[in-house]
């Protein structure tokens, strides 16, 4: 699953199970062993898109907080649930 919350953090997230937090280098952390990835500040990576996909192929829930930019467009359409806060 992947859940999408645009707008100004913080942003309130309830992970489940094991647990990452992508503080940075999006593309050289691991997403396979994860029940949960979060990613803050998701509008300042560029390939936050091909990312969200990988997860969503392995079945790892994505929670994803940032602006809404060119990087970040890409996840509306790939979102499962998606709020602007």
């Amino acid at each position: 699953m992947i859940h999408v919350k645009f707008g100004k953090p913080p942003y309130e997230w309830k992970p489940v199970g094991k647990t990452l937090e992508i503080i940075e280098n999006l593309m050289l952390q691991p997403h396979k062993g994860y029940d949960t990835i979060i990613i803050n500040e998701a509008h300042q990576y560029k390939n936050i898109c091909v990312f969200a996909k990988l997860c969503k192929k392995y079945d790892t829930c994505v929670l994803i907080g940032g602006q809404l930019n060119e990087n970040t467009r890409g996840l509306i359409d790939l979102a499962d649930k998606f709020e602007t806060v």
